[in-house]
């Protein structure tokens, strides 16, 4: 009979799905929301370091100090006997 009228047997029920647009609407929301906040933490932190260097104390230049390769070695150790120059 079912062969016949197909109507009239029970059919499977279908598990509800998302739709792929909705799915894809989600994520980019997530995404954009994720990526707004991302900006606001680097704004912040750049606005911070600018007010940082502008109160902050300002350290001194220190000027680079000669090398040493260039000097001869200088003997430290004291010898019995011999006179320091």
């Amino acid at each position: 009979m079912a062969l016949f009228f197909p109507s009239t047997t029970p059919t499977r029920r279908k598990r509800w799905q998302m739709p792929w647009a909705a799915m894809a609407g989600i994520i980019s929301a997530a995404l954009s929301v994720w990526m707004i906040s991302q900006v606001y933490v680097l704004h912040k932190q750049r606005h911070e370091k600018k007010l940082e260097e502008m109160f902050a104390p300002q350290r001194e230049q220190r000027q680079p100090t000669p090398s040493r390769a260039n000097e001869s070695p200088r003997l430290t150790l004291a010898v019995p006997g011999r006179a320091e120059r």
